[in-house]
């Protein structure tokens, strides 16, 4: 055998015998480097979806009394869970739809802020009978604050009263809409930025008795009759007669 045949046979050979060691040991020994896996950002979009724990999208009804109505929700409306007669009942569904959290809706979950064809959620608080409801006499005296002043009153094309005032360098705004089935007594008020940022309706009586306090994004003012309507409607859905 010549010279040239012996060289192309022996790295034959150390090919073939670098093929059948792992990676691990190679790059032990310095041959090569081991690729490391792509990290994800624990605050990327990807790993919130992941981070989902596949227990919330569970069906199974679950029920819970508040002061003396008994509710019949599937598990995956409930945010706050195990259900105890100390806990907040907590619930989230997606906006528009007014669904709960499912595999394929859960991106929804993610974003508070609401953009017009995008889906986003809304998170809502049940309680019991509210000892400050949210009605006429509660907005009169909040509108007695010392601190709103120069109040400017805009009717919406909805019919809701929106007062806009300022408090220092920001910008603070009073949502009011009032009907037999509807008592809506929104504030916005801002952080930061000067400018509104997240609104609350706390204690809005409901029919039955009890109270329902929900926190959106401001960005759902606009379409804030429909929001509270959806709500009313959600529970009213799975009250137990």
């Amino acid at each position: 055998m010549n010279r040239v045949a012996e060289i192309m046979l022996c790295l034959v050979f150390v090919v073939c015998v670098m093929a059948a060691i792992p990676a691990w040991a190679l790059s032990d020994i310095g041959i090569y480097p081991v690729k490391e896996e792509a990290k994800l950002d624990p605050n990327s979009r990807e790993s919130l979806l992941n981070s989902f724990d596949k227990s919330r999208f569970d069906t199974t009804p679950i029920e819970f009394i508040v002061g003396t109505v008994k509710y019949r929700f599937p598990r995956n409306y409930l945010f706050s869970f195990p259900i105890t007669k100390t806990t907040t009942r907590i619930l989230r569904v997606t906006y528009p739809n007014f669904e709960p959290l499912t595999e394929k809706n859960k991106e929804c979950f993610l974003d508070r802020e609401y953009v017009k064809g995008k889906c986003s959620f809304i998170e809502l608080d049940i309680n019991g009978p509210a000892k400050f409801p949210r009605d006429d006499e509660a907005f009169k005296n909040y509108m007695r604050q010392p601190w709103i002043k120069n109040i400017k009153l805009t009717i919406l094309p909805d019919g809701v009263k929106k007062y806009t005032y300022n408090q220092g360098d920001k910008t603070n705004e009073i949502y009011r809409y009032c009907t037999k089935q509807q008592n809506i007594f929104m504030t916005c008020d801002s952080y930061g930025n000067g400018k509104p940022v997240m609104c609350d309706n706390d204690a809005e009586p409901l029919a039955e008795g009890n109270s329902v306090s929900y926190y959106v994004h401001y960005s759902f003012m606009p379409e804030i009759v429909q929001v509270d309507k959806g709500i009313i409607s959600l529970i009213k859905k799975f009250t137990v007669k």
